[in-house]
């Protein structure tokens, strides 16, 4: 059938890492299995990932015609020149590229798995349920479009993320940005600096979203109100030191799931170190259960975040956001503009 398999990874998007518009380079880390020559038509693909009405994969096709014009004129041209218009669909293409993800789909059916089964355990104990362990266990949740709830998501986020400020950083070192099967990876260089660990989310301060487009390109999402930086006229930042282009792969290869590409024309031995970099990252969501038999229970829920500390000496944290008291609740220090964002949409 046409369409049948669904690439949660554009294919679009993988051409720009590779020679000849075919193929990528690949590592694999189930078997630490480095290819060459991958087939980006065969790769960062799900059957139906969509839905087999393919309403949201033709969605996304139209989408990706508009997209591709904007990362074109910003690889071409090597600077940041964004309207209204453009700068909205930036915002998409980058929330979407996080949303759309085979991992964001299977967290989120292991999340609702995990939350049958620790609402099973609380009603076993204090409403007279007598599943057994066993088979509380084998409770398992199918769900049809798992992605689709973030999908829906997009408007209220991009709107949270408008704030933001775009970066174009532009490597001229002799290593180059990978990426990976999660393309855009979420960070917090305050969070982390303070050892303040919590999962990181669009609306909290301190935010940084990277999305490398090319192996010379890649764009930013940064909370400008707490860090500094130095940038031409068009947005963009130059990184000629090659530590700084591992520090930034560090963080990319720490947010892939199962593979990372790359340019065919990168050495091995570069994207074998750049693998050994990689922590193991949980692949789903955190579950917390708070409350009581009398008040009634509440099972709260995160996504894990990448939370290894990496050097990012062309973003520094201004010296006020190292003092000032964060909150103790989960959700941490919220941006000032995300809480007015949601009022207006209320």
């Amino acid at each position: 059938m046409e369409h049948k398999f669904h690439h949660y990874v554009p294919q679009f998007y993988l051409k720009y890492f590779s020679n000849n518009g075919k193929s990528i380079g690949s590592y694999i880390f189930t078997n630490h299995k480095y290819v060459e020559h991958a087939s980006i038509s065969e790769v960062c693909r799900k059957e139906f990932l969509y839905g087999d009405d393919l309403v949201i994969e033709n969605w996304f096709r139209d989408l990706e015609g508009i997209w591709k014009k904007i990362i074109d004129d910003i690889i071409k041209n090597e600077k940041l020149i964004l309207n209204d218009e453009t700068w909205t669909y930036l915002l998409m293409f980058f929330y979407l590229s996080d949303a759309r993800t085979e991992f964001i789909a299977d967290s989120f059916t292991d999340l609702m798995t995990r939350t049958i089964r620790t609402s099973a355990k609380l009603k076993n104990k204090h409403m007279g349920w007598e599943l057994s362990d066993d088979k509380i266990e084998e409770l398992q949740l199918h769900i049809h479009k798992p992605n689709l709830i973030y999908i829906q998501n997009m408007p209220s986020i991009t709107n949270i993320m408008s704030d933001l400020t775009p970066i174009l950083l532009r490597n001229t070192s002799n290593w180059q940005f990978i990426t990976s099967d999660c393309p855009v990876t979420i960070y917090n260089q305050l969070f982390a600096n303070r050892n303040y660990i919590r999962n990181y989310g669009y609306g909290q301060i301190g935010i940084q979203c990277f999305l490398p487009i090319s192996p010379r390109l890649c764009l930013v999402l940064i909370d400008s109100a707490v860090y500094s930086f130095n940038c031409d006229e068009y947005l963009v930042i130059t990184i000629n030191e090659p530590d700084q282009i591992i520090e930034l792969n560090k963080l990319f290869v720490n947010n892939a799931r199962r593979a990372i590409y790359f340019n065919n024309s990168e050495k091995q031995w570069k994207i074998e170190k750049i693998a050994k970099l990689k922590k193991s990252r949980s692949n789903n969501f955190g579950n917390k259960v708070f409350g009581n038999e009398k008040q009634g229970y509440l099972i709260l829920h995160s996504k894990v975040s990448v939370h290894c500390k990496v050097k990012l000496p062309k973003f520094n944290i201004k010296p006020e956001f190292m003092s000032i008291p964060f909150p103790p609740h989960a959700a941490g220090p919220i941006r000032p503009t995300v809480i007015l964002a949601e009022d207006e949409d209320k």
